[in-house]
């Protein structure tokens, strides 16, 4: 893979105490440690409060992953990060087209994300908060690739807000389907 095809999260550690307030520090992504060509940002994107353990959010995450087709190859339990750093789609994704999850700018033919090969990292991070209270982060970035120009770069693709919201919604959606305490 070519070092500036994506830009990718690599954050110092989370403090020992959780909060609200903490779950803005950035944190390590053990999956980046060693690998080479990746650019650092001191963001983690979106947070949302999550009325279930931290066990149980992750384990939500797991299958609404499982359920979008999206394999994660970031999946570790001990620190609660799970997700992808080179999904690759084009066209739509999550019943939508690539537009409404990023925007990689405007091409003659209209939006990028909708017309080029799209290389998302999706990587959720889960904080306890309490024994039945966490916050979920969600970053998502990417890069897009107009496949019919070989000798084009690639663009920054940078996200709306709307498929971490969308993950958010659908954790709830599922939680909610599990009833208090279910998998603890």
């Amino acid at each position: 893979m070519q070092p500036n095809r994506l830009l990718l999260l690599a954050l110092l550690a989370a403090p020992a105490v959780p909060s609200v307030a903490a779950a803005q520090a950035p944190i390590v992504v053990r999956a980046l440690v060693g690998r080479t060509g990746r650019v650092l940002a001191d963001t983690m994107g979106a947070s949302f409060e999550v009325p279930a353990s931290a066990a149980r959010t992750f384990a939500g995450l797991d299958s609404i992953f499982g359920e979008l087709n999206v394999p994660t190859p970031v999946r570790d339990p001990g620190v609660l990060q799970i997700g992808n750093l080179e999904y690759v789609k084009r066209g739509s994704f999550a019943g939508r087209r690539m537009s409404a999850w990023v925007d990689c700018g405007n091409s003659m033919s209209g939006p990028r994300a909708d017309n080029y090969r799209i290389e998302l990292g999706l990587v959720a991070f889960v904080s306890p908060v309490g024994r039945e209270s966490s916050i979920m982060r969600m970053a998502v970035i990417g890069t897009a690739l107009d496949v019919g120009e070989a000798a084009r770069p690639t663009v920054a693709c940078y996200t709306t807000g709307a498929l971490e919201r969308r993950l958010h919604e659908l954790l709830l959606k599922h939680l909610e389907g599990q009833g208090p305490g279910a998998g603890s």
